[in-house]
């Protein structure tokens, strides 16, 4: 006998809530797996938030955030901070590249790069690195910026770097979420 499916919007919020619950905190994980989990996912959370109030107002309304736009986004700031740190002391052991991926990255320099990312693990992980790195130019151009020591150029010069390393980090995370979604739909 067939199974009956909910089709209706609470029976599918549901199936997607349970399939990505799944998805991102199995079930054989231990508590501190699911905890480091968990920050990943938080930190996943707070970049959104900090990439729609950082450019949306850029990208539809031409003008600089400012008002609870900044605001909000000035709150979500440490929060992504401290997931990132987390997740970065965290995933470190994981993302470490072995002696056999060395080659790959030999590939990657050599611009040898067919099946390069689909091959291995080794997509995942690269991202995961540039993503730790962009984020030091991304914290410390504003932190930096709080404090008197540059003149408005200076200023200014600090805005660009934190814009730019931001758009970098956008590209990098996409590509670091669809390279573990792949990996992790290619292995079940």
């Amino acid at each position: 006998m067939a199974e009956k499916r909910d089709l209706s919007l609470g029976g599918l919020v549901r199936c997607k809530v349970h399939v990505l619950t799944m998805f991102f905190l199995p079930q054989g994980l231990s508590l501190v797996g699911r905890l480091k989990k968990l920050v990943y996912l938080v930190g996943l959370l707070s970049f959104l938030i900090l990439f729609l109030t950082g450019f949306l107002p850029r990208l539809f309304f031409g003008q600089a955030i400012g008002g609870y736009t900044l605001m909000l986004h000035a709150t979500f700031a440490p929060i992504f901070a401290v997931c990132v740190a987390i997740s970065v002391a965290g995933y470190a052991q994981q993302c470490r590249l072995t002696r056999a991926e060395w080659e790959w990255v030999l590939r990657l320099v050599s611009c040898r790069w067919k099946g390069l990312l689909t091959d291995s693990a080794l997509g995942y992980k690269l991202t995961f690195w540039a993503a730790a790195v962009l984020v030091l130019p991304l914290a410390v151009s504003m932190i930096i910026s709080m404090y008197p020591i540059f003149g408005t150029h200076g200023q200014e010069v600090l805005l660009v770097v934190h814009q730019y390393s931001a758009l970098a980090l956008v590209v990098v995370a996409i590509l670091h979420v669809y390279l573990v979604m792949r990996l992790k739909f290619k292995t079940d």
